[in-house]
């Protein structure tokens, strides 16, 4: 081996690289490699390639095998340059740029039964020799890396790279900004540990379309900076390994917000442009575009005359609300001047710029902005322009619809003078024929096509011969004929006819087009040119935009219906408050006299007003947009609660009947959710019967169930609880049945219903794991079963959540519920009643100590005064928490715990709590609320809050917290009150 080194210095000498001979190991090396990994060349020959490269790569490839696949490609002579990591003996790191080919002097003929160089020292018997030349990166690999970081992070482009598990490995400053986080602590962290949820998913969910495809995508996408939401179009590509897998993501975004703001003002002027028609198309453009800009004066005007004698003449004006006289003046004088080479905008101080134009001034004209008429052939036709009294602030959104309108002018200003030079000569008419980009066709008197420009054989598909000769007959169809002749007619009598109908393409295809015909002479006869624009793109844009308004007034009458449920349930869960807590004090005062009819009768209004409370809190989550958690539901008593409630809700002539299986196993589903799926179900069935008929409501086990879903289409099986509802309607025809789960869709008369109640049913089902299926054939009926999966197999099916629809709770176990802790058990059922709880056992132990309580609605601190001295509390009590803080602050008052409301005018429980905390840090403090979730841990714990309770207040959790709190009933009694236990004055605040 030692004599090859000099013939193996000498072919790499050249350009003094490091090179190794690698076959099972490294069988030879120059002395640049050496220097290279730090050791002489000797002791590297004879080492495992294993000993000089690390387990892993930087992007995360196994060494080894990475390695077999660059040598089994050398050796099948493909060509091998890639970034690659060693070790040097003494543990430090190389970065160099490797090219791989396989060793001529080791006969690489034969590589394909030795193919075994590969580094790792357990080959088979003669392994490839390959010939490895080195360039050292390391030196580099910092300093461009930190160029990397500064030119990306100059560029307003967002660039990111991330590794197959959403890491990000790279991101400049732009992104950072979209986290709100720095940029130290985004890199390493996944999409879910820096952004929000619903854009992380977004995100990730692209990332995979991107690994999985392994080719560059555009995608829209979206993300929020500063609290202002932002729209990013997005060119994600895959890094790849040798072997052509992705390993990472590379994303290079730019912000679109901007634009997409401006598409709403310019859907409105392609469809203003697009609407506007016939011989009043010019001044209507004017109108629309001084409305859409919201300017004082729009102009359209055509140039004339040459040298400093241009003039523009007006042919639309509208200013001030009302169509004004066209006018001419000179061109030399005005902003118009500046447009003749392109869009000029003045965003302000017109009158500056432009002192000798006399018109600017008395009409206190402030800006202007303007744009040139250019027609088909680049030839300057006029100007469209815009004035007005107020600042131009959005530049941009100015040009985008002046240009639009600009487009449609020019039009009409070209056929305007196409017409005119059709009338004048034959050669001009033929110019402008063939120029144009509408399809254009010429007819003679008798109803035979003389002419079509190319235009209009594109549109159609014809060649020129299938039409020239013919009647409309070849491209109109049957039903449109008749219209075609009357037009005809009515242009050979002379008049300009214009309108929309609809043609046939050569294939069969239909569509609506807009025809201007227009009578004219040629060859000294009487003809009729028409003009036919394709309307298909205007449709489509006008269906879309009512598909949009639509959604859009069902979104807005959902926020009103939530705004309107919150507010009824706040104010209702105060009186609620009031009313429960009066008839636990009725409950008490009734006890001595064992009336066991009045005990039951006050425990039944208690059971009433639980059940409202559970509505309200059902109305207050409906109001804002969430739900609860799914939890285990039994549905044979949920649906057979709810379908009490539900009787209400339907005519008398519809019967109402109930199947239920009390012994099926419960399913995870939210109750808010279980309560929305039956009622959308049941509406669906009552208006199906149409006034009458029968209704069937029930639950079954489906084990072992297979089939299809009616609604996703897919096939599934599984073990599932069934709820179905059925009625005895006419059924359900197979088109409605494909399209009745899309959203919007809907059979009933407009204003009867918004499509979303299926569409709503779908979603929540498929939420939870389940499916529906439809039965239905026209004249008998239809049921819909709704398949949830099972928590257990039957045979071990146990209680569950009692949770039923609608929100109301069984109370059907109430008796066997454990007692609340902290309050004693005793086998009566007679004592003081929990407000929003069972009625406790017996009467609780007394309390001693001072409570502060803070409450603005009268009517329930007066229920609590008396709730809290029954108990053996002195009650000091506040409906004004403004005036309870004063008299905290000035040192008047004595107390051993605050006991506040948290929704109050001017000041909320928190903050009350927060400010009390400041002067008396070791006073605990109670809050009760009708939303607990609106309650922050923050808030918690910044007010010093020990807990909080659910409003109405469970009697029962409120005494156990004032004995686990009060420092008399931990044994440590308070000093003597000074303060009066019950002043009148201080409970009203006055």
């Amino acid at each position: 081996m030692t004599s090859t080194l000099p013939v193996f210095d000498d072919l790499i000498a050249s350009d003094d690289l490091p090179a190794l001979r690698v076959a099972s190991g490294i069988e030879d090396c120059n002395r640049a490699a050496g220097a290279l990994f730090g050791s002489p060349a000797d002791s590297l020959r004879g080492l495992p390639l294993i000993r000089l490269i690390p387990e892993r790569q930087p992007d995360g490839s196994d060494s080894s095998g990475a390695w077999r696949e660059r040598v089994d490609a050398a050796s099948q002579g493909l060509p091998q340059w890639f970034l690659w990591q060693f070790v040097r003996p003494d543990g430090g790191i190389i970065d160099a740029l490797v090219h791989l080919t396989a060793d001529a002097r080791g006969d690489g003929a034969r590589s394909a039964q030795r193919a075994d160089a590969r580094g790792d020292g357990a080959g088979s018997a003669e392994p490839v020799p390959m010939l490895a030349r080195l360039r050292d990166l390391t030196r580099f690999r910092g300093v461009e890396w930190s160029r990397m970081q500064q030119a990306l992070g100059g560029t307003a482009a967002i660039v990111f790279a991330k590794d197959a598990d959403g890491r990000y490995l790279f991101a400049n400053q732009q992104f950072a900004a979209i986290t709100g986080r720095p940029l130290g602590d985004v890199i390493g962290r996944r999409d879910a540990e820096v952004l929000p949820p619903g854009v992380a998913d977004e995100y990730r969910r692209n990332d995979a379309i991107v690994l999985a495809e392994r080719r560059a995508l555009d995608f829209e996408e979206h993300g929020e900076v500063d609290g202002e939401p932002r729209t990013y179009l997005t060119l994600k590509f895959p890094l790849l390994r040798a072997d052509g897998s992705a390993y990472g993501v590379w994303g290079i975004a730019t912000d679109i917000t901007a634009r997409k703001r401006t598409e709403e003002a310019l859907q409105h002027a392609a469809l203003a442009v697009s609407q506007a028609d016939g011989e009043g198309l010019v001044p209507a453009l004017t109108r629309y575009l001084a409305t859409i800009l919201n300017v004082d004066v729009a102009l359209i005007g055509v140039i004339e005359g040459e040298g400093d004698q241009r003039m523009v003449r007006t042919i639309g004006r509208y200013g001030d609300g009302i169509y004004t006289d066209n006018q001419s003046y000179l061109l030399n004088t005005t902003p118009c001047q500046t447009v003749l080479e392109g869009f000029r905008c003045y965003r302000r101080n017109v009158q500056q710029a432009f002192p000798r134009e006399r018109t600017l001034g008395p009409n206190r004209i402030e800006s202007y902005a303007g744009y040139p008429l250019r027609g088909s052939d680049g030839r300057l036709l006029g100007v469209i322009a815009v004035l007005s009294r107020r600042p131009l602030e959005d530049e941009k959104l100015v040009e985008s619809v002046l240009k639009i309108f600009a487009g449609r002018a020019a039009d009409e200003i070209e056929r305007r003078r196409a017409e005119d030079a059709l009338r004048e000569s034959e050669e001009q008419y033929r110019s402008i024929f063939n120029a144009s980009v509408d399809g254009m066709l010429l007819w003679n008197s008798a109803g035979r096509v003389v002419d079509v420009n190319e235009a209009l054989l594109r549109m159609l598909g014809f060649e020129a011969d299938d039409l020239i000769g013919g009647d409309c007959s070849t491209f109109v169809p049957p039903r449109q004929r008749s219209e075609c002749y009357r037009t005809l007619q009515m242009a050979l009598n002379g008049r300009t006819v214009a309108g929309q109908t609809l043609v046939q393409r050569r294939d069969g295809g239909c569509f609506d087009v807009e025809v201007h015909a227009v009578p004219m002479q040629y060859r000294n006869e009487p003809h009729v040119l028409a003009v036919l624009r394709d309307l298909t793109e205007r449709k489509r844009e006008e269906a879309h935009r009512a598909q949009l308004e639509a959604q859009l007034r069902q979104a807005q009458k959902m926020e009103a219906i939530g705004h309107l449920t919150g507010g009824i349930a706040h104010d209702f869960n105060n009186l609620l408050a009031a009313i429960m807590g009066y008839v636990v004090l009725a409950t008490e005062r009734q006890a001595p006299y064992d009336d066991t009819r009045l005990a039951q009768q006050l425990e039944q209004a208690r059971l009433s007003c639980e059940r409202a409370r559970d509505l309200i809190r059902q109305m207050l989550t409906f109001s804002r947009g969430q739900r609860g958690e799914p939890r285990p539901v039994a549905l044979g008593p949920a649906i057979a609660e709810a379908t009490r409630l539900l009787r209400a809700s339907l005519p008398s002539s519809v019967e109402i009947r109930t199947e239920l299986d009390d012994e099926l196993p419960a399913v995870l589903i939210d109750p808010v959710q279980l309560d929305q799926v039956l009622l959308n179900l049941s509406i669906n069935a009552r208006d199906a019967l149409h006034g009458s008929g029968t209704l069937r409501v029930g639950t079954a086990w489906r084990g072992g169930w297979r089939g299809v879903c009616t609604s996703c289409r897919q096939s599934v099986a599984g073990d599932y609880v069934e709820l179905y509802v059925g009625d005895s309607g006419p059924g359900i025809l197979p088109e409605v049945l494909d399209r009745m789960f899309d959203p919007f869709f809907s059979t009933k008369e407009v204003g009867k219903g918004s499509g979303m109640g299926l569409a709503t049913v779908h979603g929540i089902v498929h939420e939870h794991c389940g499916h529906i299926v439809v039965d239905t054939a026209p004249g008998r009926g239809s049921v819909f079963q709704v398949l949830l999966p099972a928590l257990q197999p039957r045979a071990h099916a146990v209680g569950s959540d009692r949770q039923g629809a609608f929100g109301i709770e069984s109370n059907a176990d109430s008796a066997d519920a454990p007692a609340t802790p902290g309050v004693p058990e005793c086998p009566e059922r007679v004592g003081r009643a929990g407000v929003g709880g069972s009625a406790p056992s017996c009467e609780p132990p007394g309390l001693a100590g001072t409570v502060l309580l803070v409450d603005d609605e009268t009517q329930v601190l007066g229920f609590m005064s008396e709730l809290l001295e029954g108990w053996g509390l002195q009650v000091i009590g506040f409906s004004d928490p403004i005036e309870a803080l004063r008299q905290v602050r000035d040192a008047r008052l004595h107390f051993d715990l605050l006991l506040a409301d948290q929704t109050m005018p001017r000041i909320r429980g928190t903050e009350l709590a927060r400010s009390v905390t400041a002067l008396r840090p070791t006073v605990p403090i109670l809050i009760y609320t009708g939303y607990r979730d609106a309650v922050t841990a923050g808030a918690l714990a910044e007010g010093g809050i020990r807990a909080v309770l659910d409003k109405p207040v469970d009697a029962r959790a409120l005494h156990a917290l004032l004995r686990e709190h009060l420092p008399a009933a931990r044994g440590t009694i308070a000093a003597p009150d000074a303060s009066p236990a019950r002043d009148e004055r201080q409970r009203t605040g006055a």
